[in-house]
């Protein structure tokens, strides 16, 4: 598998991890599962030929997706309904 590719998938998998943390309601559980986001970022980086910089990206990717999706989930919970 080329590095682009293996890169790619790790940080799907990543991104992926993160958005599902950002949908629990309870904040124990997003750490519960930022924490396993986190640890399969470490796990993934061990991989590469310089595992902290793509650890570095890895997080990088993972608390901007997180932010986005949780945003997301905050936004929506303040708008009204719309009265139709």
């Amino acid at each position: 598998m080329s590095l682009m590719k293996r890169y790619v998938e790790d940080s799907d998998l990543v991104r992926e991890l993160a958005r599902e943390a950002a949908q629990f309601l309870r904040a124990t559980d997003r750490m519960r599962a930022l924490d396993r986001a986190f640890t399969a970022c470490g796990e993934a980086a061990g991989k590469y030929a310089d595992p902290e910089a793509v650890l570095k990206r890895l997080v990088r990717e993972a608390v901007f997706e997180y932010g986005t999706v949780r945003g997301q989930h905050r936004n929506a919970a303040r708008m009204p309904e719309p009265v139709l």
